[in-house]
């Protein structure tokens, strides 16, 4: 109830707003944000032991947007946000210094007091379990009221997004809100805050005193004045706030929603296949369109633990469509689903080797058949869209488009993105030459005067390097002119043809295509030059990795002399590459970008590029190029990070994220992928 009182109090006597209380001079990027002390003074007073300040909602605002578009200070926070305290002596040891001083920084955390709420939440708003230590039983004040010292492990980290939070409090002043405006719970809170400033004063000073604030107004004033500060409104739907990882789930989405491959073959995702929705008898027909919009018959999922089908009961489901008419949708009881296998490095022996590629051919011919034949559409899908399915897809194409492994990947690679892990491309090469050995027999009977002909077999693979088909054209090389299969020796030809597919710089994989004309990729991929020409790639950016292309032959812009240390920066270098990239796309070339491994240096410069090109946020760029590596988590060190949250204010004005809540929404989608 003092809150209360006090509240009433401060709100009868209205005050005016400095412009900007909290931000530094705009020509001084890496000054400390250090008003002088009477700049406070215009805050009165909610509790001056410890001392805490009150703002209103409108001066809340005028702070948030005075710190989003205060250039950030260029030096002065690394090497001390890699958690350079002295208390990692590798980490110390690595960045040559016993212990990082304290920058001299004046930054804003906002705290929502409230921590069991899932709603009334600003923008940029952490709660008081990311900044304090939990309670002690039965300690006393201070030790309950101070900072949370996040534990960075040992040895070193170059990544240490999970200690952001409570490293940049430190350096911030600090506001507290909750949702009916100042009460008990949010002074308690506030009154934490300064009782752990005090204690850092004390133990680490850095020569500026922070400040805690309350703000006085409900949270129902920012949802009618200010809605772009946001977060997640009083009824708990989400407003201002990205999910970081229901958007990297929606950008894979996208990347992998289901298209044509070839003649009425289509890969996609699992969200793609047909599931029937409850409706009205009165409309089963609009249901039909609408649960299986492209009007699949046969729905085959890739997963590592399938039990492949023989021949026999693939004749059962031919059998079963004969009595569906191809003429109308297809009811969703008669859509047939098959499982097929991912992978054929988990077959333990010969035998059953040798069992899983005779089925996987049978199961191209049964829906080469019903393709090109019936006219039946089919859908290959897997969890992601582009790793389990890749090994079926590629056995598909070779056998109904008569292309050989090579082939089939660049042909592949023209209809969408895809992953092949490197041991499975052995797996695909035996695959190729049952394929081959198959159709050279298939020749032969065709070739017999007594024996009849069969039209719905595909002919033979073909021997040319083209590879320029597309899904509209597979059914007329399904049935085009059979090629001499005299050959013994296939793979001498693929040697031959192909020599990129065989290098020892092929991992299994393309690099990453993240728009039409760039890729992201390592430094293997940079050096095999004849994959870049098979791909049209025109342009290579090395980032700190020579991959000593000829430059007659490419367009190489290299950064010699910069690591991946936390301590080398990209910022000079941004505007250079980015502008090195634009050229490339102007003139309809295509640009490969890497590093070594092709997830920090060059993920980096990929991210800016598309920060720039397509207009997007920092946090959209992130995981628009973070859901297109596939297999691959981009992982920018801290300082890069960092580095890009400069280059959205240099290109917007403002950062639409603050520091300390990025590095958390990193840390924690990482940890949907490796664990805590």
């Amino acid at each position: 109830m003092a809150a209360v009182e006090q509240q009433q109090q401060l709100t009868a006597s209205p005050f005016t707003p400095p412009s900007s209380p909290l931000s530094p001079p705009p020509s001084s990027p890496a000054t400390v944000r250090s008003p002088s002390p009477s700049v406070f003074d215009v805050f009165p007073f909610v509790c001056e032991d410890p001392p805490i300040r009150a703002l209103s909602g409108s001066q809340y605002y005028l702070i948030h947007e005075a710190y989003h578009s205060s250039p950030l200070p260029n030096d002065i926070l690394f090497p001390w946000l890699h958690g350079v305290d002295g208390s990692n002596s590798a980490q110390n040891s690595f960045f040559g210094i016993q212990e990082s001083p304290v920058p001299l920084h004046r930054g804003v955390t906002v705290v929502q007091a409230e921590e069991q709420t899932s709603k009334s939440l600003l923008v940029g708003s952490v709660y008081p379990s990311d900044i304090f230590n939990p309670p002690i039983p039965n300690g006393d004040d201070r030790q309950r009221r101070s900072f949370l010292k996040m534990n960075d492990g040992e040895g070193i980290n170059l990544r240490n997004f999970k200690i952001q939070v409570s490293k940049y409090v430190t350096l911030s002043d600090i506001v507290v809100y909750g949702e009916n405006g100042l009460n008990d719970t949010v002074l308690e809170i506030a009154k934490q805050a300064a009782w752990a400033q005090q204690a850092l004063r004390e133990e680490n000073p850095n020569g500026i005193d922070y400040e805690v604030f309350v703000i006085l107004d409900p949270f129902s004033f920012f949802e009618k004045e200010f809605p772009e500060l946001v977060a997640i409104d009083t009824q708990g739907i989400v407003r201002n706030k990205v999910n970081f990882l229901e958007q990297e789930r929606e950008e894979m989405r996208i990347l992998t929603a289901a298209s044509e491959i070839s003649h009425n073959v289509w890969l996609g995702n699992t969200q793609d296949v047909p599931v029937s929705s409850d409706m009205d008898p009165a409309d089963s027909a609009i249901s039909l369109i609408d649960d299986n919009p492209h009007q699949f018959s046969i729905c085959i999922e890739s997963h590592d633990l399938a039990d492949m089908l023989d021949k026999s009961a693939l004749k059962v489901f031919s059998d079963q469509l004969a009595n569906v008419p191809t003429c109308r949708p297809t009811p969703m009881d008669d859509i047939i689903h098959i499982d097929c296998i991912s992978s054929g490095v988990g077959c333990n022996n010969t035998a059953a080797f040798d069992s899983i590629v005779t089925k996987l051919i049978d199961l191209c011919e049964f829906i080469s058949l019903q393709t090109n034949k019936f006219d039946r559409k089919v859908l290959i899908h897997c969890a992601d869209g582009y790793t389990e399915t890749s090994l079926f897809t590629l056995t598909y194409l070779m056998y109904n488009e008569n292309l050989r492994l090579p082939q089939a990947y660049l042909r592949f690679q023209k209809t969408r993105s895809f992953f092949v892990y490197p041991n499975d491309v052995t797996t695909l090469l035996t695959i190729e030459k049952r394929i081959w050995e198959r159709k050279k027999i298939e020749q032969q009977k065709l070739s017999s005067p007594s024996s009849p002909s069969s039209p719905s077999s595909p002919s033979s693979p073909s021997t040319s390097s083209s590879s320029s088909s597309s899904p509209s054209s597979s059914s007329q090389s399904s049935t085009s002119p059979p090629t001499s299969l005299s050959s013994s020796q296939p793979e001498i030809e693929n040697y031959e043809k192909f020599p990129w597919f065989f290098s020892p710089f092929f991992e299994g994989s393309f690099p990453s295509r993240i728009l039409p004309f760039l890729y992201l990729g390592n430094l293997n991929h940079a050096c095999n030059a004849g994959m870049l020409k098979a791909l049209g790639i025109t342009h290579v950016l090395s980032v700190g990795e020579d991959s000593k292309l000829d430059k007659k032959e490419f367009e190489v812009h290299y950064l010699d002399n910069l690591y991946d240390d936390g301590i080398d920066s990209l910022w000079n270098h941004l505007d250079a590459c980015v502008n090195f990239i634009e050229n490339a796309r102007r003139s309809n070339g295509s640009i490969l970008i890497h590093c070594r491994v092709g997830v920090s240096r060059s993920a980096t410069i990929t991210i800016a590029y598309i920060m720039r090109h397509l207009g997007r946020s920092l946090v959209s760029s992130y995981l628009y190029v973070r859901a297109r590596r596939l297999n691959v988590i981009i992982q920018p060190n801290l300082k890069f990070m960092y580095e890009l949250l400069q280059y959205e204010q240099k290109l917007t004005g403002r950062m639409n994220i603050n520091w300390a809540w990025l590095a958390k929404e990193i840390h924690t989608l990482n940890m949907c992928y490796v664990g805590a």
